[in-house]
Formats: structure tokens, C-alpha cells, sequence
């Protein structure tokens, strides 16, 4: 079933002004950033890494996604990021992403898909 993305929706999980603001309101730089991260493989990288025990991995790629949300204003993302980033140092290892990660996943990559509509 698809993602209904409201404006409300947008802001919990992107903070616009913040990612404009980090590539000097140049909308088409902030697009092409966004475009690329909504097309990356980090996230099945990074299940792959924790499904194959290899927190060493995973706990890089966290740390590339987490800097990487935190310059676009990804929110929710980077939270979620930072923190299993900090886990992984701290040798707590999951047995799977979680759940509530992966739906942060989806509903921020649905927010980037809405928010690149209307950049222009």
C-alpha cells in the first residue's frame, strides 16, 4: 500500500531549511543530492552487513548514512543512524535492522520522492 505523504509528514522526517541551508539554497545541488541518496544501495548494505555478522561494515555504512542524512536534513534517519552507529561501537550488535528503521527508510525515501516533485 503506498505512502500517503502529507506537508506534516515532510517535516517530521525532512528538515528542508536546514538542507537547503548546508548547500547555500542551491535547490538543484539539494535535488541532485537527494536523487542520490534515494537511489543508493546503503540501506540493503547495510542489512546485509548486520544479516552476515559483519558490525566492522556495518557500523561504517551507518556512519556514511548518518552523515550523509545529517547534511540533507534527513531527521528521522539520522537518529536512527546515529544511534545504531553508536551501538555498534559500543559492540551491542542487532540481529536485523529493525523494523522501525526500515520503515523510517520508507517514509523518508516516499518524503524525498514528494519534496523532488516540487523542487524545481
Amino acid at each position: 500500500m503506498p505512502i500517503r505523504i502529507t506537508p506534516e509528514e515532510i517535516a517530521k522526517h525532512i528538515d528542508l531549511k536546514d538542507g537547503l541551508n548546508r548547500v547555500r539554497n542551491n535547490k538543484a545541488l539539494f535535488k541532485h543530492m537527494l536523487e542520490l541518496f534515494a537511489a543508493g544501495k546503503d540501506f540493503e548494505m547495510l542489512e546485509k552487513a548486520i544479516a552476515e555478522k559483519n558490525y566492522r561494515e556495518a557500523e561504517n555504512i551507518a556512519h556514511t548514512i548518518k552523515g550523509t542524512s545529517g547534511n540533507l536534513g534527513l531527521v528521522r534517519i539520522f537518529q536512527l543512524s546515529a544511534d545504531l552507529v553508536l551501538r555498534l561501537r559500543e559492540d551491542i550488535y542487532p540481529e536485523a535492522l529493525s523494523e522501525e528503521f526500515k520503515e523510517a527508510v520508507e517514509i523518508t525515501l516516499a518524503c524525498i520522492e514528494a519534496v523532488l516533485a516540487e523542487l524545481v
